[in-house]
């Protein structure tokens, strides 16, 4: 078995490293790039695409160009000169590659990876290499994809309301405007002016459609600027980037943009429009724009978009990497990365806010002193810190005790992400095992904890409570709950907050989801020389009204009692890899 997949890894890995795309310069290389990767995300809007679908497109180009780019700076030669025009053949070239390399990713990073951590299994018949995993680690790490895309699509809903809310006929004066500016310069190339009332109307549409949901204070220095200053300059980036998206749309006569991408600026230019828009001062922009210049030593370019030509002052930029993306999180993950101390004091004292809003939340509904509330409390045990409460409510009446703990960190986008994430709501796990085990030795610490007397306990209720993701294939103990913050503070609102174990009870319901009716797994197939594999995924089903969730369910009765058994049952949904 180890044979196999080492045989199966050193085909993979030659293949990557043996491409056409080396062939080319670095300059055709990287310029070709970024021309497939905006086609993609261009083309799928073209046919009217869902929004989700182009972001799934985006995060797939961006493996490819995550793989790629980083083996063109060190294999291709520099030619000196940066050529726009087509040129079909490094077009094929290109597409292939970086076909090949987006499928590459996915193989290790969604397959060998995973059998390397144990969360697999590896099952090879033949060619056929299958990667197995328990239906509790797939029901688990489902809910947690479910939970974060229900709440990404009720905010794509609100987009939607608020760009239709818009004045039809001013959009199409605007668009008309931009029309007339245009002008080709070549049979594949043109240009256009940009006119105030077109900045000004596309900057509101930037305000409608990218609310920015900052936790961090935005006044703060990060590096040699503000969170404040980060923000409009990326906001000027997308403003750059979503004019020319639009440009492309109306500048060919056959309904279909002429190709002018990348766009590429002279820095000092690109300092120069961003200094206009931002208005901000030249040092500001500069310093934000080095932070996001490509660098191999961080190999991720959804949080350093632009790309620096070696040896030349020559920036591209390619629209989607900023229309497709969040600003707020992918400066806190460069952040994270670049500026540790400032991002983590940060960190903290975000969790420490969210600790005092949920208290607030209990205090503010406790007019019959009911409830004792406690947060950011340390626990000592003989003169020595053992861990600490986040949060801790206690019903006097009833005696029911909910704990809870709130882990922050960003939404992980890779396996390698996903486990950090795992390894700190393990530690939520461990910390309110801890709390548990102090207050089964004495009796009398629970009235120190609430700094009471005679309060007993009948019932413990835990809660880890995470901004993103309930957890994965790492969770170590999966028979404690993991709630999302959001949905949290929702039931919060709405339930009898003075009733624990109603409120407890509500709030697991809603992080339960059911096969065929909340999601459909599934499998990723991919064909690679003489190999076929076969990956776990999974669908995620719109929510619905009831009936139609009734009658979704009654399929999966049906289903489950034909397959009498089975326990998961797979859809096939195919990408194959060319050979």
């Amino acid at each position: 078995m180890d044979k196999e997949i080492e045989k199966l890894k050193q085909q993979l890995d030659s293949k990557i490293n043996n491409l056409e795309i080396f062939k080319l310069s670095t300059e055709d290389a990287i310029v070709f790039l970024l021309k497939v990767f905006e086609d993609k995300c261009r083309f799928n809007s073209f046919k009217g695409g869902r929004s989700e679908e182009t972001e799934f497109i985006a995060r797939e180009g961006v493996d490819g160009l995550n793989v790629l780019l980083p083996k063109v700076l060190d294999k291709c030669k520099s030619s000196g000169k940066i050529d726009l025009r087509n040129h079909d053949e490094k077009y094929q070239t290109t597409f292939d590659a970086i076909e090949f390399a987006t499928h590459y990713y996915s193989i290790y990073t969604s397959g060998i990876n995973l059998c390397d951590e144990d969360v697999y299994q590896l099952n090879i018949q033949g060619n056929d290499v299958k990667f197995k995993q328990t239906v509790e680690d797939f029901l688990f790490d489902t809910n947690s994809q479910i939970i974060s895309i229900h709440n990404k699509r009720k905010e794509v809903d609100r987009i939607k309301k608020d760009v239709i809310d818009e004045e039809v006929e001013k959009r199409a004066r605007i668009i008309n405007n931009l029309i007339s500016k245009i002008k080709k310069t070549s049979d594949t190339e043109f240009e256009y002016e940009i006119s105030s009332a077109t900045v000004e109307y596309f900057k509101g549409v930037i305000k409608n459609v990218y609310k920015h949901k900052w936790q961090f204070d935005t006044s703060i220095n990060l590096g040699p600027y503000t969170i404040n200053d980060a923000s409009k300059i990326w906001d000027s980036l997308v403003l750059i980037s979503i004019i020319h998206h639009f440009a492309c749309y109306y500048s060919g006569t056959t309904g279909v943009g002429l190709d002018c991408l990348p766009l590429v600026y002279e820095k000092n230019i690109l300092i120069k429009k961003i200094k206009k828009y931002s208005k901000l001062s030249n040092k500001v922009v500069k310093n934000v724009l080095n932070d996001l210049i490509y660098t191999t030593k961080y190999k991720e370019i959804f949080f350093q978009p632009l790309i620096l030509i070696p040896r030349t002052r020559m920036v591209l930029i390619t629209p989607h990497l900023f229309i497709s993306s969040s600003q707020e999180r992918n400066f806190m993950k460069l952040w994270a990365k670049k500026y540790v101390s400032i991002y983590d004091s940060q960190i903290s004292k975000v969790k420490e806010g969210i600790e005092k809003n949920i208290s607030k939340i209990f205090r503010d509904i406790n007019t019959n002193k009911e409830l004792l509330v406690v947060s950011s409390k340390k626990i000592k045990e003989e003169g020595r810190d053992i861990t600490d409460i986040d949060v801790a409510v206690i019903n006097k009446k009833t005696n029911e005790l909910m704990l809870i703990e709130v882990k922050w960190f960003l939404y992980p986008d890779s396996p390698f992400e996903v486990k950090g994430a795992d390894r700190k709501l393990n530690k939520g796990i461990s910390q309110l095992k801890l709390i548990e085990e102090y207050l089964s030795k004495d009796s009398n610490n629970i009235n120190i904890i609430f700094d009471d007397k005679n309060l007993k306990i009948n019932k413990i209720y835990k809660i880890v409570l995470s901004m993103n993701t309930t957890g994965s294939y790492w969770i170590e103990d999966k028979k404690n709950k993991i709630f999302n913050y959001d949905t949290f503070i929702k039931i919060l609102n709405k339930t009898d907050r003075m009733n624990i174990k109603k409120f407890y009870k509500k709030l697991a319901k809603t992080h339960k989801f059911r096969p065929f009716v909340d999601f459909l797994p599934a499998l990723n197939i991919y064909e690679f020389s003489s190999y076929k594999l076969f990956l776990p995924g999974v669908i995620i089903l719109n929510e619905c009204w009831y009936m139609k969730n009734f009658l979704r369910f009654c399929k999966y009765l049906l289903i489950n009692k034909f397959y009498f058994g089975c326990s998961v049952f797979w859809k096939k949904q195919k990408n194959i890899v060319k050979k």
